[in-house]
């Protein structure tokens, strides 16, 4: 399998190393196109071509590759926007799972699911396309996860919550069981009691709107 990755930096290189260990076929993996906007990177493995020209590099990927990885960790949006445009180039996208990673039983997952290690999706979850549940992550049962959203490293999200799609869930936060609305950022370490708005950011235990400090100075 030849597998085109948008992004060549340490989230990129976790991915394909996940992607080789894989038993009895990471070995026949390649990865010969890259593509990462930044002019300052540099190839990020062997035997690879990386481009800082997003057309030359979908137009090299369409040639010379089958399937595809997007190697952003934390943009859901643009994270679901370019595996949009890479299905309609005829590229398949590729599920990321650790080994080390539980999906239980009757869990829904949709395309392009990066799993990262001993993560877990509890029973009867539904997880959207193009979401990214990092490290030690916990996504209870009969929660629902929509179109890409990104679960933080070591954040927990308890039974029955609701995740509008492109919601960022903070590291070390805990979910309890609330809708977060599309969009929505919850903060490091916060404790989400209630429901969160579209779009807001919420932060601390409990956890409340966080109002910008040019905000902050218009309402004093």
């Amino acid at each position: 399998m030849k597998i085109f990755i948008i992004g060549a930096r340490c989230h990129a290189r976790i991915l394909r190393r996940i992607l080789m260990a894989e038993p009895h076929v990471g070995t026949l993996h390649e990865f010969p196109v890259v593509w990462d906007f930044d002019p300052t990177t540099a190839a990020p493995w062997p035997n690879c071509v990386l481009y800082h020209d997003m057309d030359i590099a979908f137009r090299e990927a369409r040639s010379l590759c089958t399937h595809f990885v997007v190697a952003i960790g934390s943009n859901g949006k643009r994270r679901a926007e370019i595996s949009e445009q890479l299905i309609e180039l005829g590229l398949i996208p590729v599920p990321v799972i650790h080994q080390t990673a539980v999906i239980c039983e009757e869990s829904k997952i949709g395309r392009g699911l990066q799993i990262i290690r001993n993560s877990v999706i509890g029973d009867e979850t539904t997880i959207g396309d193009w979401c990214m549940i990092h490290s030690l992550a916990m996504v209870e049962h009969e929660s629902v996860l929509g179109d890409g959203v990104t679960v933080m490293a070591g954040a927990c999200v308890l039974g029955g919550v609701h995740i509008g799609r492109y919601a960022t869930i903070g590291a070390n936060s805990t979910i309890m069981a609330v809708n977060v609305g599309e969009g929505a950022t919850v903060g490091a370490g916060a404790v989400v009691t209630k429901d969160v708005p579209a779009g807001q950011t919420v932060i601390g235990v409990p956890a409340e709107r966080h109002w910008p400090r040019l905000q902050q100075r218009q309402m004093a």
